[in-house]
Order: structure tokens, then sequence, then C-alpha cells
């Protein structure tokens, strides 16, 4: 057994290379696109022969950013990056990974946060994100458990990442 990875740069794939061995496929790319997570995908299904579980874990951070804090501009970038990522990016790997977890009768799990569910642990974007992902949550596991995959999703508070890190300083 073996798990598949997306990173976003040459560094952390040889990190994880480094320290797991040949039980880490790695597979540079963007969450935000569907190319890349079909490569993602397809790296796993070549060197496990399956795929058992989806885990959706990227995300971007507001660091709590009022929407009157932000310009028309700032809003705007800040609305594709975050919507990008944090929704854009669990659905584009859903689709990648369907087939494979059909054939597995196995399951996504996406991270979420207890902003999916609390207004006040993020700023506009990213609680409303995280809010669109109960959504998404909800729609997939309507269309995908009657074919034998299930959908599952987290929603820890608060949890010390790199991103996380950035706004202690």
């Amino acid at each position: 057994t073996g798990v598949g990875v997306m990173v976003r740069s040459q560094e952390q794939a040889d990190s994880l290379v480094a320290e797991f061995g040949d039980q880490v496929v790695t597979s540079l790319g963007d969450v935000r696109s569907g190319v890349d997570n079909q490569k993602a995908v397809a790296a796993t299904l070549r060197r496990f022969g399956k795929l058992d579980t989806l885990v959706g874990n990227a995300g971007v951070w507001d660091f709590f950013t009022r929407l009157e804090k932000m310009s028309l501009d700032e809003l705007d970038k800040s609305f594709d990056e975050i919507f990008g990522v944090n929704v854009k990016g669990y659905v584009l790997a859903a689709r990648a990974a369907a087939e494979a977890l059909r054939e597995s009768r196995g399951s996504m799990i996406f991270t979420l946060s207890n902003s999916a569910f609390y207004a006040g642990g993020g700023g506009i974007l990213y609680v409303t994100a995280k809010h669109a992902l109960v959504g998404l949550n909800r729609s997939l596991a309507r269309d995908f458990g009657p074919q034998g995959v299930r959908v599952n999703c987290v929603c820890p508070g608060w949890v010390r990442t790199p991103m996380a890190d950035e706004e202690m300083q």
C-alpha cells in the first residue's frame, strides 16, 4: 500500500520521497488544474494499481479579512485564489478520482474546517468557501453513495500548519 500526493514544488516531492521511499508517489501540480489532478490520479494508479481513498486537503486562508477591508481589485483576486483552491480544487479532484473510486468502492474525504459551520473562523471569503464545501460534500455523497463510494468531510478547528504559522507572525 502507498500514498499518491500532489505537491506544488519539487522540494516538497523530494522531501516526501526521502521520508517515505517507495510508499509514496508524487505528482507536481496545482489543485486548480483538472489536468494536474488527473495526472496525480494516473501516477497513483500506475504505482499502486488502484485508488482506495481521495483526500482533499488543500486550502488557502484569508486571515480574517473583512469584506470592506479589501478593495474591489483585492476582492476579485482573493476570491479567485480562495475559491479556486478551496472549492474548485476539490471538485476537480473528485472528478479525476471518480472512476477509480467506483472501481475500488473507495471513499472521498474532504478537509473543511469548523468555519464550514461557524462564521467566526475566518474572513468572508474563507468562511463562504468552506460553507460551499458542505454543499459539495452533500452533493457528492448523494451522487456517489449509490455507486458504492463513500463521501465524508472532517471539520477540524485550528491546526498548526505553515499557513497558520504565517498568521501568528
